[in-house]
């Protein structure tokens, strides 16, 4: 997704004039260059640095083996949070007009209450747990069965709605976690094979979402995965034309917020509305309840500043998010970003334990970044993350972990010096 949208896009762009035609060539040197460098400095972030030794007992695979005991409590708790995730689901769709939201362009479902809201998330870490549970055992159907259940929001958006999002967390979080029942990691012939497929569906699902909700349309899959390929990106409505037309709204009003739509997004956001109704206006956002797909822009605004209509319903991705935030500072959140993942995937590769269930989240939400923003992707970082470090902090760390044997490693040498001779013995830790 990434190449697609920061490198296949502005070349069909280019090569099609597709908005030349409304942007002068100063402009679309100008938005390029900002892409490119915020793309340079997420991809410095994740780079450089040495690759730690495995620490002694810690193992490459995912997860160490729990006893049986451990693993049944761990199915019970999973197939707990599925049912909580798909309830939740279940009753978001019903207070959403059930079904018939799936006619829309871009549908939505949502409860009275954020939390309730955000309760479908929790099916992530239910697939996490249920597939720990499943190590050294045989999968079977129920698991199968119990695991979609678990991601039933994501998989229904994917499949009814084509949402791209959806269906790359649907894709990584059973992959990964296929791995992780097995215990083993898979091979690099097999991540970038599966990188590709997924990459292609996503594709195939953008190009074909609004074909299957439109009755007697031309459902051809190869004609519309190719005017996916040929047409979208010449017309502006893509991604990096909503990009460009965040950068350039941002340069044009001297508008930048500086980190404050962050800050209400972090502290102000997880209060309930029905302790302060009125929150995102008293800071004054309200332009995130009442538009928030314009960035705090007026339409007027937007399409003085851009040459053409606002394209609705599409993100512009995480470089012009940043940049409408920081402005030329956005490289240092873009570089944090990727060391961010870096850091993760390091204490994955040497420790393992939590850290490869965190980088197994982490890696399901950062198709948020090229595809929404880095807000869409932030949020769903810390509902996710941060009640699996608690968990584990609490649960199995401290009580059902299996403790490590005892490593020669950790053994000491000392050297007496006795009647002339060097006698070397070892003491051991314990």
């Amino acid at each position: 997704m990434l190449l697609y949208i920061y490198v296949y896009q502005p070349v069909m762009l280019g090569v099609n004039s597709g908005l030349h035609e409304v942007m002068s060539r100063d402009k679309l040197v100008y938005v390029a260059l900002v892409n490119a460098v915020g793309v340079l400095a997420v991809m410095a972030g994740c780079a450089g640095g040495r690759v730690p030794r495995p620490t002694p007992g810690a193992t490459r695979a995912f997860m160490p083996q729990f006893s049986r005991r451990v693993q049944d409590q761990l199915w019970r708790i999973g197939c707990l949070f599925a049912a909580v995730a798909c309830l939740a689901f279940m009753y978001k769709l019903h207070h959403s007009g059930g079904l018939k939201v799936f006619k829309a362009i871009k549908p939505q479902v949502y409860a009275p209450n954020g939390y309730v809201s955000s309760l479908p998330m929790i099916g992530i870490p239910a697939t996490i747990l249920l597939a720990i549970s499943r190590q050294g055992r045989r999968i079977g159907l129920g698991g199968i069965l119990v695991a979609l259940c678990a991601i039933c929001e994501p998989l229904v958006f994917a499949t009814l709605a084509g949402r791209r999002g959806s269906a790359f967390v649907c894709f990584i979080t059973l992959g990964m976690c296929w791995c992780l029942a097995k215990n083993k990691l898979p091979t690099v012939r097999a991540v970038i094979g599966g990188v590709g497929v997924v990459g292609v569906l996503l594709l195939f699902l953008i190009a074909n979402r609004q074909a299957a909700r439109d009755d007697g349309a031309d459902t051809s899959v190869s004609k519309h995965f190719v005017d996916e390929l040929q047409s979208k990106t010449q017309s502006t409505s893509s991604e990096y034309a909503t990009a460009a037309g965040m950068i350039l709204a941002a340069d044009h009003y001297d508008h930048y917020y500086w980190g404050r739509r962050y800050m209400v997004t972090l502290f102000i956001r997880p209060i309930p509305r029905a302790i302060w109704p009125t929150k995102y206006h008293d800071m004054g956002f309200g332009w995130m309840v009442t538009n928030p797909g314009l960035a705090g822009f007026t339409r007027e605004q937007w399409e003085e500043a851009m040459g053409y209509k606002v394209p609705l319903g599409v993100a512009g991705g995480f470089v012009a998010d940043m940049y409408l935030e920081f402005a030329w500072l956005y490289v240092i959140p873009l570089f944090l970003i990727g060391r961010l993942y870096r850091s993760v995937w390091l204490k994955w590769v040497s420790r393992g334990g939590v850290w490869s269930i965190l980088y197994i989240e982490l890696i399901g939400v950062s198709v948020f970044l090229p595809a929404q923003s880095v807000q869409a992707w932030l949020v769903r970082a810390m509902v996710l993350t941060i009640p699996t470090w608690l968990f584990w902090t609490f649960f199995l760390r401290r009580s059902h972990l299996p403790r490590r044997a005892a490593s020669p490693s950790h053994a000491s040498v000392t050297r007496h010096q006795l009647s002339g001779r060097r006698v070397s013995t070892i003491q051991s830790d314990g």
